[in-house]
């Protein structure tokens, strides 16, 4: 039989302060630690995650910053880029380009900081961590901020996919060992930028394509074989310019992409150097997909290089009979 118990007010007030305390505890999770302890090895280690699961979900803003970038590859390699997550589509933003997200490769990013795994205490002095380069997101090799929150790290040179990170909230340092994770601390911009010749699930999931139509010359051309869509689907570009640098040449061919409710891409096609096409994207969606989706797909802005033997493979489906 349950017992039931009136409550005066104050013990209502004791009640609320608990839930509220509750509440701001679970917020501050992110990038905290819990303390572990191996008997046998005398090792004093962690076990907890870079980000805190609770929160996977409803992370929407992943800033990063990477001071060992290839500087051979200015448009490969960016000092700082950020990935906002609007409308649940995974949004690039580098310098001034919206670039469309690998929203796969994102999602297993967020995944893979919210693992819970052991981290080895190594260091909790101001000196422990000047000496390992994790003074500020200058002297580090990357650092990560999420909800307001920074965690610094460093790479172990000669042993690929130990890592050293600290949080900004205090001086402890850390260490681990990943090599997945590892590569997915870098501001490449095209390891990051979906690769698709043709984004297929920009506006929404499960949207397929109605009909390519393909104006060349002035004469244009409809698509709508399910073979050939295919054929396009699976072709990739090159790698993505965060600048306009399209040849002066104005004459272009255009690929208009129409969707089953709607919306529309269109990609011109422009003449880069005697090695390349720049391929430039227009995204158009439909009045009734979701707001905040619907003007992130919008303000996408970006273009791409396509190699001069892809882009044939692209001509052949497009002039085929």
């Amino acid at each position: 039989m349950a017992i039931s118990r009136k409550t005066d007010g104050k013990e209502n007030k004791i009640q609320k302060f608990f839930s509220y305390a509750s509440f701001f505890l679970g917020t501050l999770f992110l990038f905290t630690f819990f303390p572990a302890y191996n008997s046998k090895t005398k090792e004093k280690y962690v076990e907890s995650a870079i980000l805190n699961p609770k929160n996977k979900n409803s992370v929407s803003q992943i800033f990063m910053q990477e001071t060992s970038s290839e500087k051979n590859s200015p448009n490969s390699y960016l000092n700082a880029m950020e990935l906002q997550k609007k409308g649940g589509l995974w949004i690039l933003k580098a310098e001034n380009s919206m670039i469309l997200a690998n929203q796969r490769e994102v999602q297993f990013f967020v995944e893979k900081i919210s693992e819970i795994k052991k981290f080895y205490k190594i260091s909790n002095t101001r000196k422990g961590v000047e000496k390992l380069n994790l003074y500020n997101s200058t002297s580090a090799d990357f650092s990560l901020t999420a909800d307001n929150n920074t965690v610094f790290f460093n790479f172990e040179k000669l042993s690929y996919g130990r890592i050293f990170l600290r949080s900004d909230r205090n001086m402890q340092v850390f260490e681990t060992q990943d090599s997945k994770l590892a590569q997915y601390l870098t501001t490449n911009l095209n390891f990051w930028a979906d690769y698709s010749l043709v984004p297929e699930n920009v506006f929404s999931m499960n949207n397929s394509i109605q009909q390519i139509v393909f104006e060349k010359d002035g004469i244009k051309k409809t698509i709508t074989d399910s073979g050939n869509i295919k054929k396009l689907l699976n072709i990739r570009h090159g790698r993505i310019l965060i600048q306009d640098n399209a040849a002066k040449n104005t004459h272009n061919d255009t690929v208009y992409i129409y969707f089953g409710d709607t919306s529309q891409i269109i990609i011109q096609i422009i003449p880069y150097n005697e090695e390349n096409y720049q391929v430039s994207y227009t995204f158009m969606p439909a009045s009734q997909i979701e707001k905040e989706r619907k003007e992130a797909v919008k303000n996408l802005n970006y273009s791409a290089l396509v190699s001069h033997w892809t882009m044939q493979k692209v001509f052949d489906v497009l002039e085929s009979k």
